[in-house]
């Protein structure tokens, strides 16, 4: 499966609507799989496939009532308690990081490979994942 996910964090606006409408035409000519990174705003104005939400953004609750439930959206977990919170309110994915220390991100210390596993052994929805991708890409 292919799948490209926008992250910009220092274009304006309109620029980022504009390059991501752009990504996602060629996103859909190649049956690739369009997310927008945390901007629910431009991933419904640029037609994105899925939305990637981060801990502080807006609570996944309150975008499925905008963004709908056929689209993907994911969320970003640094641990077992979060993982378990996105699953039970309909993550159809998780991101699970940092592996490493980062600059980007100072303040979150890299998680333990035992983590990773206890985490992959809880979460059980990449199968829903798997046939909402296949829906998308009909």
């Amino acid at each position: 499966m292919d799948l490209v996910q926008l992250r910009e964090n220092t274009a304006c606006d309109r620029d980022f609507l504009r390059d991501a409408k752009a990504i996602k035409r060629i996103c859909k000519e190649k049956g690739i799989i369009f997310i927008i990174n945390n901007r629910l705003d431009i991933a419904q104005l640029a037609g994105a496939d899925g939305l990637h939400l981060g801990q502080t953004d807006l609570p996944l609750k309150e975008v499925r009532k905008i963004f709908g439930k056929n689209r993907i959206v994911g969320v970003s977990c640094h641990n077992l308690t979060e993982a378990l919170k996105a699953q039970s309110e309909g993550a159809d994915y998780i991101g699970i990081g940092p592996i490493f220390s980062t600059t980007i991100k100072p303040n979150l210390k890299p998680i333990k490979l035992s983590s990773i596993k206890l985490i992959n052994q809880k979460i059980k929805i990449p199968k829903a994942f798997r046939l909402k991708v296949e829906r998308l890409k009909r």
